[in-house]
């Protein structure tokens, strides 16, 4: 099969390259599909390029700036790091995390750049209100000044990423915080969009002294009513702001759905509930829910970095089970428009532990990160971008103002999700039960004529992945392998630049300064030769990753990734459009629209120009809707691709202010508190209605 599918004379035909007959089109349903049998010792594999399961952002690929490496009068700041911009900007990371840990929660804020970095919590400085003169009780020890945040407003320019700004919730001084909006989004134009507030309360009982309540229960409850003060006096200052909690240390502290470790030890608690509970009752529903993940804590071995990294239920728990609970909470808490993050991920709790950086932790990172993105996840941090703990992807040569990078093999995981891997996951599955031998799949928006696969190759064996490619038939491909010469070390030579193998296709990545992207440039792909009909085979050496990028010489792929409204009211409905990629104006396509009820409707539609699709909901019978959220799938008339959308459309009635599907005392509570306001904001959450008459009509699901 070299060709096809078109659709003529009523007929699917396909070009086929016959063995013996002459070639050319033949109708579908004259064909036999015959599968080839598995390669001896295969492992068998799927992937669906026609059904999209959620994106992968390019904040999955974000990173962490830690304070100490740019404490203020005491060190440069990131952009003064030697070329760390350039060397960070090949990554492409979506968002960066300006973060101190621990260290926020003891960190103010000085404009007048007189604070010295501290480094000592027994050293304290006051911050003092400019309107009033008092002196604000709080003694810090850590700071942000000026100089940082101009350096880091620079170094995000440069790179092209969102700002992740962690600030201080345990001083309780939302005002001293409004003030570093003010000077960053309105006195200059950084556009640090998204604030997480605090760090880890819920380890050690940092609670206690954090948020001076006896129990954790009504710290908890603290926690939310104090982020509630702080948006409300930030989003003062920028109304574009997003927001960021709880921050727990471990998911397994965002709901009492885990009351004990897996092993019977530590009670768990409940910091998410409250918090989005409390967000969505005042109108604004929580922005982003955020915790972090490291998996383990004790010594190395082996076997305990297999069992913890590599054993598909400890990843399952951690992935699959947090996230499905996560969800369950929002959508209980009527917040389901609220993201998801982690915002410190790594295999070790602790410093100096070769798997944070190792070639064994650049496989976990190739399988962790696709593996949240299709459960979910929206976005990312790795913990952390530049260090000198073994931590981080990026080393650099000390002092306080570095002059050299380095890479650590984690830095070519990235890479290769930077560079060879999409932006929106498909469908995909592998027949090893273990899940250690596994591919995960996507397309591109941009490069809608690829199918981009990442292969993970987890076990101590060699293998070789046989995988079925549906809506998409494959003719050609390129491979990346990530390999490394000692790729079981667990010393730190095998995370030093210095001693490390870690090799993209046998090449080492040079970081020095105006050679990163022509040396990446430089890297030679592999041909790839297993590829026969629509199965693309491909051999991997144990402890080893692949990157895979199909073409096809067919039809690009159908390439329709969001919508520009998420929700449409069917009481006042209007035109919606499908947003994407390569599209042809005029072009004819079929929807439909699938409810969780088992609802099915069939428009057809038309392409307005090269990147969007228009559906006219005024011109189609709406009575027969139920409100509730549909899928959409889409396929185009011309060939049959089919593309099924990761985001989901509400389609409800007016007075639906909190947008899950019906009206309801929620919705009565949040119009009421909203009664007789001018400000932007609050016309805002009720733009749809201003008829209390026409609310209780439509009461109900």
């Amino acid at each position: 099969m070299v060709g096809g599918p078109q659709f003529a004379d009523g007929f699917w035909r396909w070009q086929i390259d016959y063995d013996t007959a002459p070639d050319g089109w033949s109708v579908e349903d004259g064909l036999e599909k015959v599968i080839a049998p598995l390669p001896p010792g295969a492992t068998a594999m799927t992937v669906n390029a026609g059904r999209v399961v959620n994106p992968f952002d390019p904040k999955m690929r974000g990173v962490q700036l830690s304070t100490w490496e740019y404490a203020a009068n005491r060190k440069a700041g990131p952009m003064e790091h030697a070329n760390l911009a350039e060397v960070a900007k090949a990554l492409e990371p979506g968002i960066l995390r300006f973060a101190g840990g621990l260290w926020v929660n003891g960190t103010g804020w000085d404009r007048s750049n007189a604070q010295q970095e501290n480094y000592d919590p027994a050293r304290k400085w006051n911050w003092t209100d400019p309107d009033t003169g008092a002196r604000f009780p709080f003694g810090y020890w850590h700071v942000y000044n000026a100089a940082m945040i101009d350096s880091l407003g620079a170094f995000a320019k440069a790179v092209g990423a969102d700002v992740m700004m962690q600030i201080n919730i345990c001083d309780n001084n939302p005002k001293m915080w409004a003030d570093l909006v003010k000077y960053a989004n309105v006195e200059h134009t950084y556009d640090f969009k998204y604030w997480e507030l605090s760090n880890e309360l819920s380890l050690d009982n940092n609670w206690q002294w954090c948020l001076g309540k006896a129990t954790e229960t009504e710290a908890v409850q603290e926690y939310a009513n104090r982020f509630l003060a702080y948006r409300t006096a930030l989003l003062a200052v920028d109304p574009t702001l997003k927001f960021m909690g709880p921050v727990t240390h471990q998911p397994w502290w965002l709901s009492a759905v885990w009351q004990e470790t897996p092993t019977g030890g530590l009670p768990y608690s409940n910091w998410l509930p409250p918090l989005v509970d409390t967000a969505a009752k005042s109108g604004r529903i929580l922005d982003v829910a955020s915790w972090h993940r490291y998996p383990m804590w004790d010594p190395l071995s082996l076997s305990y970095v297999r069992t913890r990294l590599f054993d598909i239920g400890v990843r399952k728990n951690m992935v699959n089970d947090v996230m499905a609970e996560v969800h369950r909470l929002l959508q209980v808490y009527n917040s389901q428009g609220t993201q998801t993050a982690i915002t410190e991920l790594n295999t070790h709790v602790n410093d100096n532990i070769a798997t944070n950086s190792n070639h064994i932790g650049a496989l976990w990172m190739l399988d962790i990160l696709p593996r949240y993105a299709y459960n979910g996840l929206d976005m990312n941090i790795w913990y952390d971008l530049e260090d000198s703990t073994y931590f981080e992807l990026v080393t650099n040569n000390g002092g306080n103002t570095p002059t050299q990078i380095f890479a650590r093999p984690t830095y070519y995981g990235m890479l290769m999700l930077s560079r060879y891997f999409g932006d929106q996951m498909v469908e995909s599955s592998t027949s090893d039960s273990a899940e250690q031998f596994v591919v995960w799949a996507t397309r591109d928006t941009a490069d809608p004529a690829k199918l981009k696969m990442i292969l993970v190759n987890m076990k101590d064996t060699a293998g070789t992945a046989s995988i079925n490619i549906a809506g998409f038939t494959p003719t050609n491909g390129i491979a990346y392998e990530l390999t490394n010469a000692n790729p079981t070390d667990l010393t730190l030579a095998s995370a030093d630049p210095a001693t490390h193998t870690e090799r993209i296709n046998g090449v080492k990545i040079d970081t020095s300064t105006g050679n990163v992207e022509s040396s990446i440039n430089a890297i030679p792909p592999k041909t790839i030769t297993g590829i026969s009909g629509n199965t693309v085979t491909y051999a991997l050496p144990a402890y080893s990753a692949a990157a895979l990028v199909i073409s096809s010489t067919g039809t690009p792929l159908l390439s329709v990734s969001s919508l520009d409204r998420a929700y449409v009211f069917l009481d006042r409905p209007t035109v919606l459009y499908l947003l994407g990629a390569g599209l042809e104006a005029d072009e004819k396509f079929k929807l439909k629209l699938k409810s969780e009820a088992g609802q099915e409707f069939e428009l057809e539609v038309e392409a307005k120009d090269a990147g969007s699709i228009e559906l006219d909901l005024s011109k189609a019978n709406l009575f027969l809707f139920t409100p509730g959220f549909y899928e959409i799938e889409i396929e185009r008339e011309s060939d049959g691709s089919k593309t099924t959308l990761a985001q989901r459309l509400l389609l409800t009635k007016l007075g639906d202010l909190t947008r899950d599907g019906k009206v309801s005392i929620l919705d009565v509570s949040l119009l009421l508190s909203r009664w007789n306001s001018i400000l932007q904001a609050d016309l805002d959450v009720a733009d749809d209605i201003y008829d209390a008459n026409k609310m209780m009509a439509n009461w109900g699901p």
